[in-house]
């Protein structure tokens, strides 16, 4: 079973023109993943969702819309017929949180959270992980995953260091070190660093979307499992191939997971 995850800047979305989202369905198209979680879908729900439904229609998939008071919704496409229960949840979240649990036949019952959480302000990071976190079951199936918004304290300390004063402010505490808050509600809880397990914590922000140097390289997007999904050997790849920095200031995450259980891939 295979999961893509990538915050699509604003949308694909660039004024009037979609040039970006169209190539967000491409590549989508071409890699046919199992389940696609979206961040920052602004427009989305406009006229009754006929962007998020039209969307659906091209990927064949069914579509599930977590509206953010922002307007930088989340969403998720998935194959009809597998997922036994879905919901999105806004507050305390500053955009919203996504909700997918998988058919057993499909993806061995596992609950999968897209995230997004709030770019500008550490402490309200804070507090949205630390509802999440004492929300969940650590010892069932799980997968949170999306763009924390939380840089690694000990790989981009360096690169937060060399931010400008204003870009800095989102990530550092008082201490004006990288905000470990974030990271450390979930390692207590239990969850699990894919990327560190699977060795691949390649930055995933900045592209050089709009053709400028990227700001400094930070790993905000990222995986995260409970220790019993170790069971179904999941693993999480950064797809850094040069035609995504037209797309989107993120890199995608693509996820994983082999259910040894049940003979799935």
């Amino acid at each position: 079973m295979r999961i893509l995850s990538w915050n699509i800047y604003r949308g694909g979305r660039d004024g009037d023109r979609l040039d970006r989202l169209e190539l967000v369905i491409d590549l989508i198209n071409h890699l046919r993943p199992d389940a696609v979680l979206l961040q920052e879908a602004r427009d989305f729900d406009r006229d009754q969702a006929s962007l998020a439904r039209d969307c659906a229609r091209r990927l064949s998939m069914s579509c599930l819309l977590a509206i953010a008071p922002t307007g930088y919704h989340l969403a998720a496409y998935t194959k009809p017929g597998q997922v036994d229960m879905a919901w999105t949840q806004n507050e305390p979240f500053f955009h919203a949180s996504l909700h997918l649990v998988f058919d057993q036949a499909v993806g061995a019952g596992i609950h999968v959270v897209s995230v997004h959480l709030c770019a500008g302000d550490p402490n309200k990071r804070a507090v949205e992980i630390a509802h999440l976190v004492e929300a969940l079951d650590p010892s069932s199936l799980a997968l949170l995953v999306g763009d924390f918004n939380a840089p690694d304290p000990d790989q981009d300390a360096a690169a937060v260091a060399r931010l400008e004063p204003r870009m800095r402010t989102r990530f550092v505490g008082a201490d004006g070190l990288p905000d470990r808050r974030v990271l450390d509600a979930l390692r207590d809880h239990g969850y699990l660093d894919l990327a560190r397990l699977t060795g691949d914590i390649a930055p995933t922000y900045s592209t050089r979307r709009d053709g400028s140097e990227p700001y400094e390289a930070l790993r905000l997007d990222r995986a995260y499992v409970s220790e019993v999904t170790m069971a179904l050997a999941p693993t999480v790849k950064v797809l850094r191939e040069p035609e995504m920095d037209r797309i989107s200031d993120h890199y995608p995450l693509l996820i994983t997971l082999a259910d040894a259980r049940l003979g799935n891939a």
